[in-house]
């Protein structure tokens, strides 16, 4: 994909970025979510970024959002989506039921992983 990196933020930006993004169907989008918020929706530190992530659930099907417990009810400054964009999300089998149910609520699948430490 075309467009410039982003050292900071690891993510590709720019024009010709949204212009690739802009002619793919994508099926699945495994989402990289930094700051989530029930009433906020999902929100990111970088304008590019934003602009880029948006475009991306723009032009997909199904949206299966990745993130740690303390990401959770936070905010960051520009705005990506309304959590109901979200189909479903993957973290920690550690985060208490009362922060998942306004979310479950809302029709978002949680999906729970084991954390496990690396083995070397």
């Amino acid at each position: 994909m075309s467009g410039e990196l982003n050292k900071t933020s690891k993510v590709i930006e720019g024009a010709a970025t949204l212009k690739t993004i802009g002619s793919v169907n994508t099926i699945i989008y495994i989402l990289d979510i930094s700051s989530l918020n029930i009433n906020k929706g999902i929100t990111v530190p970088l304008s590019e970024e934003s602009f880029i992530k948006r475009q991306i659930i723009k032009q997909s099907s199904e949206i299966i959002g990745i993130m740690t417990k303390e990401k959770f009810e936070t905010i960051s400054t520009y705005k990506v989506s309304d959590i109901e964009k979200i189909d479903s999300i993957e973290t920690e089998n550690t985060i208490s039921e009362s922060i998942l149910k306004p979310y479950l609520e809302k029709g978002i699948q949680i999906i729970n992983t084991q954390t496990h430490p690396p083995t070397y």
